[in-house]
């Protein structure tokens, strides 16, 4: 940085880098929501599957007691590698489910960071955005001040002095 005040320049640019982080944070918080919001379908689909599979098992164990009674010693085998099938099945869906959860709680806790960061990179942008503009009211204060001491520091012409002074007024032409 320059040991004086900001160019007008230097100003807007570093507005627009602020402004740009801003734009980047919230760009990171869309995609983490998103990618938050992906997980939690991946978990309810997970969940799902599992009540479905748990169903089938309900269901193949009902039917090989009722329907199914009667022929059951020539299917047994058959049966059992249905439901040795269905029980693999639902044991991989229950892993797989914690490792769902576990993304999940981790997509949770980037959306969290990245708001954070939107908090942080906003709070920075209106702080520039505050210090630009006290810079601007101060410059344009010294300008002022300036301008006043220009006039303040001319000297006052006299009547009659000033060859550029005004048209003399109806009493002085009197």
């Amino acid at each position: 940085m320059t040991d004086g005040p900001l160019s007008a320049r230097e100003q807007r640019q570093w507005l627009a880098l602020r402004a740009m982080r801003v734009e980047r944070a919230r760009d990171a918080l869309r995609a983490a929501r998103a990618h938050e919001a992906a997980c939690e379908r991946a978990v309810q689909d997970r969940r799902e599957r599992i009540v479905v599979t748990r169903e089938r098992i309900h269901e193949l164990a009902t039917a090989v007691v009722d329907r199914w009674a009667p022929t059951m010693s020539r299917w047994a085998t058959t049966v059992q590698r249905h439901r040795d099938v269905l029980v693999d099945r639902l044991e991989r869906d229950e892993y797989a489910l914690i490792d769902d959860e576990r993304k999940l709680e981790q997509a949770r806790e980037q959306t969290r960071r990245c708001e954070a960061e939107l908090a942080r990179a906003t709070n920075r942008e209106s702080a520039v955005t505050d210090l630009v503009s006290a810079m601007r009211r101060e410059h344009a204060t010294r300008q002022e001040l300036a301008l006043e001491r220009e006039v303040e520091d001319r000297p006052v012409p006299r009547v009659g002095e000033s060859s550029n002074s005004p048209a003399p007024s109806r009493m002085e032409a009197a």
